[in-house]
C-alpha cells in the first residue's frame, strides 16, 4: 500500500438526516465545503437495511473508524516493545483508551 492515512485525531459527526461523517482537524480541510475539520469518510445509514438499526450500524462504524488512528498508534507501540520497556503499563493505558473510543465505551 502507498500513501499515508489521515492522522487523528478524527471525530464523528451525525448528521440531521442521520448519515455520519468522520471528520479530520480543521487544518487538514481542502475545501470550502469542509465546515469546521475536514470530512474524511461517511457511513450511509440506509444502504444495507433501512431502520433505527441501520443508524446505529452507521454510528458504531463511524466511531471505530474515527479511533483507528489511535488504535494503530497503540498497538504498533505495544506490538513493538521489548520485554524491558519501562513505558509499557503507559502504552498499554493508550491502547486501552483507544479501543473504550472505538467501541463507545467510558475510556
Amino acid at each position: 500500500m502507498s500513501g499515508a492515512h489521515t492522522p487523528g485525531p478524527l471525530t464523528v459527526r451525525v448528521g440531521a438526516n442521520g448519515d455520519v461523517g468522520i471528520i479530520a482537524p480543521a487544518q487538514q480541510a481542502v475545501s470550502a465545503h469542509d465546515i469546521g475539520g475536514a470530512l474524511v469518510a461517511e457511513c450511509f445509514s440506509e444502504i444495507r437495511r433501512a431502520g433505527e438499526g441501520a443508524r446505529a450500524e452507521a454510528l458504531a462504524n463511524a466511531t471505530l473508524y474515527a479511533a483507528s488512528p489511535e488504535l494503530l498508534k497503540a498497538a504498533k507501540a505495544v506490538a513493538f516493545s521489548n520485554g524491558f520497556d519501562a513505558a509499557l503499563p503507559d502504552k498499554l493505558e493508550a491502547l486501552r483508551a483507544a479501543i473504550a473510543k472505538a467501541t463507545g465505551a467510558a475510556p
